[in-house]
């Protein structure tokens, strides 16, 4: 289907038997969502892969790394502790708050969409955290 031509064509075209025209374009029609929704779920499919392994990676090397290296370290004053708790709150309502969520057509071509987690969206204290954390203002 060309953008502009191909429609027109196909429902006037007089050489075409009475009806055909809607046949054709319901096909292909068809045909073309079949192949973008194949497509589309392919696509999607591999971002919602590197997300979670973006978030792996974040919760292991920023988060779980430094929480242990400062629970290692005797000697240190509250306050700094304090600090690097606060730090870790802050990556961590930066990773919950979008999640990876599914869409099929009754269980058959999913596509992987990101989206807001509504449930930690609702909450106050982990929109602060991360936006915050998506201005690029250092609280610790």
């Amino acid at each position: 289907m060309l953008p502009g031509s191909t429609l027109l064509e196909l429902v006037i075209d007089p050489a075409m038997p009475q009806g055909l025209g809607v046949v054709s374009l319901s096909f292909i029609l068809g045909a073309q969502v079949v192949i973008m929704r194949h497509f589309q779920g392919i696509s999607s499919r591999k971002m919602a892969i590197n997300v979670l392994r973006k978030r792996i990676a974040t919760l292991k090397n920023d988060i779980l790394l430094k929480i242990e290296g400062e629970a290692s370290v005797a000697g240190l004053d509250q306050e700094h502790h304090d600090e690097v708790i606060e730090t870790a709150r802050i990556k961590y309502c930066c990773l919950i708050i979008y999640d990876i969520a599914e869409h099929s057509f009754f269980g058959y071509a999913p596509v992987y969409m990101v989206a807001p987690g509504m449930r930690y969206a609702k909450e106050d204290k982990v929109l602060t955290s991360a936006s915050f954390d998506v201005a690029g203002i250092d609280l610790a």
